[in-house]
């Protein structure tokens, strides 16, 4: 996780270091951080279906479009403790998935209160690691699925954005010989900077 945090600031710097030129052709975008819960298939996930998850929105709109062009980040991880019946013991399961949303979004027209939809492609990267005596195996696998999100937003001093976000993704990964999938459905709040 604290790698997906380091590569959201990097992002961050590169965007805010061009946002004087964007904005002064009249284009107009939004980035916002995200914090949130992620709910996956309690059927393929449990015991790590719910995980806690942060992620990075990014849209930018040309002058006169009513579409914004979005790219997305995703990122959710969750442990637990598992007792393993056979071994008379417990062992630690951690579930993550890691997410780039590539698509489009469209905001009711400007005011105070906004609210907004979407969706688009979905690259999704999901990974379960089994941890046990010291011992661990991991999985991992991509898949490519879609997503789906909308929600409100609150722009304050022309500039700070606060809302609420909920998505859903969908993306079919191979672990350990089964196909699971690695979307699921998040609700985050977010805050960010509008330009």
């Amino acid at each position: 996780m604290n790698k997906l945090i380091w590569a959201f600031a990097t992002v961050l710097v590169f965007l805010a270091a061009g946002f004087g030129t964007v904005h002064a052709a009249g284009v107009e975008g939004n980035i916002n951080f995200l914090f949130g819960q992620k709910y996956l298939d309690e059927d393929d996930w449990a015991p790590v279906d719910e995980q806690p998850a942060i992620g990075l929105m990014f849209d930018i709109t040309p002058a006169g479009s009513p579409i914004a062009f979005a790219i997305d980040f995703i990122g959710s991880e969750d442990s637990e403790d598992v007792f393993d019946a056979y071994y008379d013991e417990y062992y630690e399961a951690t579930g993550r998935t890691r997410e780039i949303d590539l698509g489009i979004r469209w905001y009711t027209p400007p005011s105070m209160l906004r609210g907004y939809v979407g969706g688009g492609v979905a690259l999704v990267n999901a990974e379960i690691t089994v941890e046990e005596d010291g011992y661990e195996a991991s999985e991992d696998d991509d898949g490519v699925g879609f997503f789906i999100n909308g929600g409100l937003m609150v722009t304050l001093a022309q500039h700070l954005n606060l809302g609420l976000n909920a998505r859903y993704s969908q993306a079919d990964v191979d672990i350990a010989g089964y196909d699971i999938d690695a979307g699921g459905f998040m609700l985050a709040g977010f805050v960010g900077f509008h330009f």
